[in-house]
């Protein structure tokens, strides 16, 4: 991204801040102790504070009377702004700066600053401060406040942009404080344009996570702003964004595909998206491609994008003929779903198990008790919006000198056993909710293929037999053949069509497969006809 400064007017007029009362008034808090449990000191925060001040209420040099708040600030001023943004960290030190109105000067000296850094800082600093939930609410409150702060995403200073979209989704994403933020950016006439800018625009993946966070918050929470925001324009800007991250699976790449993913919940996003289907495509199964470059498909922590991926795959799959033709007539892709079954099948069965063992009335309140045979693609497709995790709010951290105070105290209560216990189960319980999504996902998609594969030229379905009969090993044809036993029946039946169609196409080996994986046989003896290629 460009390095080119804005200045960003603030939306109502700005003055100089001024220290807050408590600081004029008391001078015993300029040799006051620590602050609260902390060993950080409130004479050097106040110090410091005041050195701001001073900087901003500096008058104009000769013959320079329109400038205000200069760009170069002097760099000891600087580090000891950097010291405080380490510290506000520490909620006690967040909750001491609210309590003495640090809320109003770093508001202010936003509003006045063309300096690069010290907006970036002060940002960064209500940034930490809003993790706090008493802050967040007296922030949400503050309308100069949110209006700044979508303000400076016209800014092209991409370290601000980083702690604008950071403070910006923090806010949005307490639901008790985000009604103010949600309800200003929807006003915003030019937040669209400023976020497609920065999409298309930026090579900081920083600031192309945060800002996607901001995006799919927003959208998951408003239908009407889905649509608003649903236009060729917008998504080709996040493709152009996660070109820019890669294919591999990342927490920001997670978002992206997500956001794809809400846009196919409704009708006008399903359009943009087939109307964008060719490149779309692209990074889609480019994606696949990488997680199954392996051996074994790792889906520690991936399922979530790998769902959202193939939520929105399918989407094209269904309203794309370009997109139909071109998936069904890869092989490729029957092998990723083989692959990702081989892991993910076995570990469906373990929380099935896990939840039959449990009291029954337990287990019908579980994530896991939906997942039954009876679903279909529909309710998979639907349920993986709940596969999305927010990515953290992380924070500029850094060691605090001396100066600052020294280090804060740790002293926290440990866990008791049954918060130990609860947590566990809590996170036992996502999991399995999340496994359970991404195999109806899977099983809504491939019921499609096989679908559409009943429809097609003899060649093609060959092709799709050929490999599954001589290349595909036992244990992935078990995985494949257990889920397609949960399809429904009607109005096609996925089984029974494979297993005439390979009798059809003299492909003994598959519906021998069959027999015995319905008929519970050992599938672990060799196949002495076929060499398995397990990695293909």
């Amino acid at each position: 991204m460009a390095d080119e400064i804005v200045h960003v007017d603030s939306p109502e007029p700005t003055r100089n801040p001024s220290p807050p009362p408590e600081l004029r008034s008391n001078t015993d808090l300029l040799e006051a102790d620590a602050i609260s449990n902390t060993t950080f000191s409130k004479h050097w925060l106040f110090s410091t504070l005041m050195k701001l001040i001073e900087e901003v209420e500096k008058d104009p040099e000769p013959g320079d009377e329109d400038a205000e708040f200069g760009l170069d600030v002097d760099e000891e001023l600087q580090n000891e702004l950097c010291k405080l943004w380490d510290i506000s960290m520490n909620m006690d030190v967040a909750k001491f700066l609210q309590e003495f109105k640090a809320l109003d000067i770093f508001v202010s000296v936003i509003g006045k600053s063309k300096a690069p850094r010290v907006t970036e800082i002060c940002v960064g600093i209500l940034g930490n401060m809003a993790c706090d939930e008493e802050i967040s609410q007296v922030m949400s409150e503050n309308s100069q406040l949110i209006s700044l702060i979508i303000m400076l995403l016209e800014n092209r200073d991409p370290p601000t942009l980083v702690e604008s979209t950071r403070l910006l989704y923090t806010s949005l994403s307490k639901p008790s404080t985000s009604g103010p933020w949600i309800s200003a950016v929807s006003e915003s006439e030019d937040i669209l344009n400023n976020l497609i800018f920065i999409l298309n625009s930026s090579t900081n993946c920083d600031l192309l996570k945060n800002a996607g966070e901001v995006i799919d918050i927003l959208l998951d929470q408003r239908e009407d702003m889905c649509d608003a925001w649903a236009t060729p324009e917008f998504v080709t800007a996040l493709m152009e964004a996660i070109k820019q991250l890669g294919c591999h699976h990342s927490e920001a790449l997670e978002i992206y595909f997500h956001i794809f993913q809400i846009f196919s919940t409704t009708e006008k996003g399903v359009e943009t998206l087939v109307t964008c289907s060719a490149a779309l495509e692209v990074p889609l199964m480019k994606h696949l491609d990488m997680l199954c470059e392996d051996e074994i498909v790792d889906l520690d922590g991936g399922d979530s994008c790998l769902a959202s991926a193939l939520s929105v795959l399918n989407i094209l799959f269904l309203s794309d003929d370009s997109v139909h033709d071109k998936l069904l007539t890869n092989e490729k892709l029957i092998r990723i779903f083989v692959k990702i079954l081989e892991v993910l099948s076995p570990l469906v069965q373990m929380s099935r198990l896990s939840c039959s063992l449990r009291d029954s009335s337990e287990c019908s309140q579980s994530p896991s008790s939906s997942f039954t045979s009876s679903q279909t693609k529909t309710s998979g497709l639907n349920a993986s919006q709940n596969l999305h995790q927010n990515g953290d709010n992380s924070t500029r951290c850094g060691d605090s000198s001396s100066e600052a105070g020294g280090s804060q105290d740790t002293h926290q209560k440990p866990q008791s056993s049954s918060q130990t216990v609860d947590s566990a189960k809590k996170d036992s319980e996502a999991s399995a909710n999340k496994l359970s999504v991404l195999y109806n996902i899977v099983k809504g998609f491939l019921y499609d293929v096989f679908t559409s594969l009943a429809e097609q030229e003899d060649q093609t379905v060959k092709d799709i037999l050929v490999y599954l009969n001589s290349s595909c090993s036992r244990v992935r044809l078990k995985h494949l053949i257990y889920i397609m036993k949960e399809m429904p029946n009607e109005p096609f039946c996925a089984l029974d069509w494979l297993v005439d169609a390979a009798n059809s196409h003299k492909q003994e080996r598959l519906p021998r497969v069959i027999d015995d994986v319905l008929s519970g046989r050992n599938l672990d003896r060799c196949d002495s006809t076929v060499q398995e290629s397990l990695g293909q």
